[in-house]
């Protein structure tokens, strides 16, 4: 992921972001309805180079590793709009869910999430 021919190693703060709908990160598009009630997350193919580097090579169990590596990193997870989609992609199937437990900081920003002053945030991580 690259901004201005930059890599991009972490996601800013994002809790001043209240209007923000859709996000594309790595392969994954997040987006929501105006109320956000409804969250859409797809995923797309990644190329198998980039397969290799962030996802060991399996790109069907972990085609959310590079999505959840970033995501993981600092707090930015916070933000309801990535709380909803974690959970949405948390919802589809177990090995989502193992991705989640094997990202570093994983379960430490989910438990992070859990004591948050956002009540959507606290939902969605629960």
């Amino acid at each position: 992921l690259r901004l201005f021919d930059n890599p991009v190693e972490h996601l800013p703060e994002m809790h001043h972001a209240h209007e923000l709908r859709t996000l594309t990160l790595f392969n994954v598009r997040i987006a929501a309805d105006r109320d956000m009630r409804s969250v859409e997350v797809t995923s797309e193919d990644i190329p198998s180079t980039l397969a290799a580097i962030y996802a060991g090579g399996a790109r069907d169990e972990k085609a959310y590793s590079m999505f959840f590596s970033l995501v993981f990193r600092q707090s930015s997870c916070q933000h309801p709009l990535l709380a909803k989609a974690i959970a949405v992609i948390a919802r589809k199937k177990r090995a989502n869910c193992e991705a989640i437990c094997n990202t570093d900081g994983g379960l430490q920003q989910l438990l992070a999430m859990v004591l948050s002053a956002d009540a959507v945030v606290v939902k969605e991580a629960s």
